[in-house]
C-alpha cells in the first residue's frame, strides 16, 4: 500500500544549494530572514558538521548543537533552550 506523508502546515522546509565553503554565511542569512517568528532546526549530515556550524563565527551565540555525543543533560538544556526561544 502506498502511504502518504504530510507535514505540518506551520513548518517551512528550505534546500539551497551552495558550496561548503559557503553554508555558514548562507545559513546564517536564512535564521535572519526566516527564523525572525519561529525557531529553525539546520540537519547535518555529520556530527563534526553540526559542531562546525555552530562554532562558525557567522552562528555563534545564535545556535547550540544537539547530537548524540552531547551529556544528556545539556541535551536537555539545549532541547529546553530551543523551545523557549532562548537561541
Amino acid at each position: 500500500s502506498t502511504q502518504t506523508v504530510k507535514t505540518s502546515t506551520e513548518v517551512r522546509h528550505l534546500a539551497i544549494s551552495c558550496h561548503f565553503t559557503e553554508r555558514p554565511g548562507v545559513l546564517a542569512n536564512i535564521v535572519k530572514v526566516y527564523g525572525q517568528k519561529g525557531r529553525t532546526i539546520i540537519f547535518c549530515n555529520t556530527k563534526a558538521e553540526a559542531n562546525e556550524f555552530a562554532t562558525n563565527s557567522t552562528l555563534r551565540g545564535e545556535c547550540e548543537v544537539l547530537h548524540g555525543d552531547i551529556a544528556q543533560k545539556q541535551r536537555e538544556i539545549t532541547l529546553s533552550g530551543f523551545r523557549t526561544g532562548k537561541f
